[in-house]
């Protein structure tokens, strides 16, 4: 074939160049890898997603396990005790028990909220790519996910509230009980005292885990 033929079915400069690739192949193979990058995307927020889960089901066990130990030692408080150890330890039991509940709320709630970030970072990639129409629908999703997730915290963020202010009481009732109790309350002053420690322990571990999250929705929105 001569050059001028060549340059025809697309060999630059009669042959002395490489073939000229049709863009529909480039663009075949780009979106390929676009694909394996949106799944990277959603893989690594649902993997986040089961790590926030198994972090909210361990914290409200945890809790629950306390207010079964406050319940169970409530019922072994002497008759002899002066000091009505009983009614604290219940009230203990009940509030943690309460804040099982709260956890598992919030954890429901931050897997919407994941899901929000999902949406916001598969927007935000789209956006990138110029691809304007996917953008805009996963706006709209990150904003259903959001609303939904706002919806579902009122509940347990209220329980929250509740549970902290009835322990901060409690515990108080609980330290001027301890002021002239007799002989038979030392069990129950001692046992209160230890779980009082683990209490803010346990409390403690809550807020660092929960403050440690280095994404938030805003950084993918």
């Amino acid at each position: 074939m001569f050059p001028a033929d060549l340059e025809r079915v697309g060999f630059p400069n009669g042959g002395n160049a490489l073939p000229v690739v049709p863009a529909q192949i480039v663009g075949a193979g780009g979106l390929e890898i676009k694909r394996e990058d949106t799944q990277q995307i959603k893989n690594k927020f649902k993997k986040l997603g089961r790590m926030v889960g198994c972090s909210g089901l361990c914290a409200s066990v945890m809790y629950f396990i306390m207010g079964a130990l406050f319940f169970w030692y409530a019922q072994l408080i002497p008759d002899q005790c002066n000091r009505n150890f009983d009614a604290v330890f219940n009230m203990l039991g009940l509030w943690n028990a309460i804040l099982g509940v709260v956890c598992a709320g919030f954890a429901v709630t931050a897997s919407e909220m994941l899901g929000a970030m999902t949406h916001a970072a598969l927007a935000r990639k789209y956006e990138e790519e110029g691809r304007a129409s996917e953008a805009v629908e996963q706006r709209e999703s990150a904003e259903k996910e959001v609303n939904c997730a706002k919806k579902i915290s009122i509940f347990p963020a209220c329980l929250y509230v509740l549970a902290q202010i009835g322990l901060v009481v409690t515990w108080i009732w609980g330290m001027f009980a301890i002021i002239g109790a007799n002989w038979w309350c030392q069990g129950p002053v001692l046992f209160f005292w230890l779980l009082l420690v683990f209490n803010l322990i346990s409390l403690c571990c809550s807020i660092s885990s929960g403050g440690g999250a280095r994404y938030g929705y805003s950084e993918f929105y």
